[in-house]
């Protein structure tokens, strides 16, 4: 994810490897350089001189085959395809490869299509009665084609009103608004208003006209605090930079806002979308028709190819700059793992889990979270690269951001403790702090000069000689401690800081991330899988040999055999029949060990996917779309913190704070649309005392002046609670 930032600043540009990409020029050619120079272009109407290029550039095994499909737009399926048949057949098959496809639509069946759709018919019910004959793809462009026509011939055409669902049939460059005149009882019962076309773009949807189709007695409406902090904050501004042209700008921000809206009702995931699907829905959102969730993901899909991984880095860079602007002294952060288990059917690489002390299938993610708690952002490694590899490079990152004026202290757990992980951060002019793995020497009761109180426990401290990490590579500070049971920790670091902060960084770190981990999860859905669709492996790629861990465990099975046989006969009496039955268990047991001790020097531990009995099913999880989720997870879950905050004062009980805030984020109300304001009045469950305090919360976030996103008007937000 990191590299990416700095190499991908042209959303045109597809980079393959570090000095590799794929650039879309505006005249629609596509040039393929590779170390500056220019290896060839093609067209989309040349598929034959682009498989070319990546059947000579696979043949690199210093390119990824993942990243050289996704950067030609294609595939890893489709580029293996390509490959096989230039390996069996020999390159020139590309060339005379034929090209699959339907058959055009003949004039006769255009004909007898566009007469469905004047006899008022809408797509899907022209697909049912000529299912068997044509595609739904081909009815939906020949029903495009008849929606130009009619909107050439006449901006107003009085035909009977057709029910069309926004987000499933109407096509990408059509509006749907409401027509002057009396509705029909159906219309009325579905409080949806008759449906014609006016033109080929979608404006922005007036909170106004959102009143007639939705009415003003709104469900949910507290979730716009939500959405007015997450416009000031800018993240619909970073989603907007990053936006490609295969997304809508209106588009884009009602999949944002049903996705944020979603979440902070407490549904945590893009299915809880179908909750909103209320009759008021269209003012909420402020859209015609209401957004459902498959939607909702097909618009998110196509914003996360390009963009998602964009968009969550400038996140970050934003989280991490105010970081730097609000302590100048010192920037601390913590960086742990967590293994993200998939429990589905398909075959998925298997990592570590501290919870079941044993692998199992999943993905593992990187968090960061800064010091009081909040996320800063998250890496997916589906490969599961250890914690010594991934930190230095989200260090690099963060340091970028916030410049070298401002130190970084990285604080993570005893999986980051190697002496040569440690040298390289130090080297690399980072601070850390982290445990120190045993064994190390204990030392006397007396050495320990120095007290402290964390949590009414008393720690006894010193600041001992210092550690030497060995060849050759220097030392690092140590800090021991002494806890109330009379156990030693002992702890490295290489900062400026004192010795007490150091060691309430560390020890902070269960309360400011674990526990905040477990929070992201069980309130946002963090650790969801949230993208179902998988992408064949890539067979260059070196994995776990699943041939050698079997012939490993055959061997400790076998191990285990015999020295179980030699335990009972060590405690036998002297029976012959079951010692010969013994004795000879063991003899097999042993032979046995020595067939599998030769077979290991030919199987490697790890190797290719191509040369193991995974190949063709081993699958990945594309990350691109959980990131998108993930960044509005990240940014609603930092708003909620910060509100947090201003509640929890003027709660009797402070702890509960972000558990009674989600009572008003999920409250209904009534919205007025004034000439200056948007009035909000709500109606959420909870105490006269809690309703006090969100009346507290709501008049500082009135004076914060915030506005939904993408309002033309620009009308700031005013929030009340009823009935006070």
């Amino acid at each position: 994810m990191l590299p990416e930032m700095a190499r991908r600043g042209d959303l045109r540009t597809r980079w393959f490897c570090a000095n590799g990409a794929v650039h879309r020029r505006d005249d629609g050619v596509f040039e393929v350089t590779a170390g500056g120079v220019l290896v060839g272009t093609y067209t989309r109407a040349e598929p034959e001189r682009r498989n070319l290029l990546l059947v000579a550039l696979a043949d690199n095994p210093a390119i990824n085959i993942g990243e050289l499909a996704r950067a030609f737009g294609i595939t890893t399926e489709r580029l293996r395809q390509i490959r096989k048949i230039a390996d069996e057949q020999g390159v020139d098959a590309l060339m005379a490869h034929k090209r699959r496809g339907r058959k055009p639509l003949s004039e006769r069946m255009k004909k007898r299509i566009t007469e469905l759709f004047d006899a008022g018919l809408n797509i899907d019910q022209a697909y049912a009665k000529l299912k068997r004959s044509v595609s739904r793809a081909s009815v939906g462009r020949v029903h495009k084609q008849w929606v130009e026509r009619g909107s050439a011939k006449s901006p107003v055409e009085d035909t009977k009103p057709r029910q069309q669902k926004l987000f499933d049939d109407a096509p990408d460059d059509v509006i749907v608004v409401a027509r002057q005149g009396r509705p029909t009882r159906r219309e009325r019962s579905r409080r949806v208003p008759p449906a014609i076309v006016l033109g080929p773009t979608r404006p922005a949807l007036s909170l106004e006209d959102a009143f007639e189709v939705g009415g003003t007695h709104v469900q949910h409406v507290g979730a716009w605090l939500m959405l007015g902090e997450l416009q000031a904050a800018g993240l619909y501004d970073n989603a907007e930079r990053f936006r490609c042209k295969d997304v809508e700008p209106q588009e884009l921000r009602i999949a944002l806002d049903a996705t944020a809206i979603a979440l902070a009702i407490g549904q945590r995931c893009i299915e809880g979308v179908r909750r909103l699907a209320t009759p008021s829905a269209p003012t909420l959102l402020r859209s015609r028709r209401k957004p459902n969730a498959s939607w909702t993901r097909e618009r998110l899909h196509a914003y996360a190819d390009d963009g998602a991984v964009l968009f969550h880095l400038a996140e970050a860079r934003r989280h991490a700059l105010s970081l730097a602007a609000d302590d100048r002294k010192r920037v601390v952060l913590y960086v742990d793992n967590h293994l993200r288990a998939y429990t589905g059917k398909h075959v998925i690489r298997k990592g570590w889990r501290m919870q079941d002390k044993r692998v199992v299938p999943g993905c593992t993610d990187y968090y960061v979270h800064d010091a009081i708690g909040r996320p800063l952002m998250r890496m997916d490694v589906p490969e599961h690269d250890p914690l010594v590899d991934v930190v230095p490079a989200i260090g690099r990152f963060v340091r970028e951001q916030i410049g070298e004026g401002v130190p970084l202290l990285l604080v993570f757990d005893r999986a980051g403790a190697y002496p040569e992980h440690i040298a390289g951060l130090r080297d690399s002019g980072f601070e850390f702090v982290t445990y120190e793995k045993k064994p190390y020497p204990t030392l006397p009761t007396t050495a320990f000069k120095h007290t402290l109180v964390y949590r009414r426990e008393t720690i006894r401290w010193t600041e001992c000689r210092q550690k030497n990490l060995l060849g050759g590579r220097g030392r690092v500070r140590r800090i021991a401690l002494l806890t109330s049971d009379g156990s030693q920790v002992n702890i490295l670091a290489v900062s400026k800081a004192p010795a007490v902060e150091l060691v309430l960084a560390l020890f902070h770190r269960w309360g400011m991330q674990e526990n905040q981990f477990k929070h992201e999860k069980e309130r946002w859905g963090i650790n969801q899988l949230d993208g179902r669709r998988v992408d064949p492996y890539p067979e260059d790629a070196i994995i776990p040999n699943p041939a050698r861990r079997r012939l490993d465990l055959d061997l400790r099975d076998a191990r285990d055999k015999e020295a179980e046989a030699l335990r009972e006969l060590a405690h036998l009496p002297r029976d012959p029949k079951r010692r010969e039955r013994l004795e000879q268990a063991a003899k097999e047991a042993f032979a046995l060990q020595g067939d599998l001790e030769a077979q290991r020097p030919h199987v490697p531990k790890k190797a290719p996917l191509r040369d193991t009995e995974l190949t063709g099913r081993l699958r990945v999880h594309p990350g691109r779309y959980k990131v998108i989720v993930d960044t509005v997870r990240i940014a609603l879950a930092n708003v909620e913190t910060d509100l947090a905050a201003l509640l929890a004062p003027h709660l009797r009980k402070p702890r509960e704070a972000k558990k009674t805030l989600a009572n008003l984020l999920a409250a209904p109300g009534v919205v007025r649309a004034g000439q200056q304001h948007i009035g909000v009045t709500l109606r959420p469950a909870g105490t006269a005392r809690e309703r006090r305090a969100f009346q507290v919360l709501l008049t500082a976030a009135n004076a914060r002046r915030l506005t939904l996103p993408g309002d033309p008007s620009g009308r700031p937000l005013r929030f009340r609670i009823a009935n006070l």
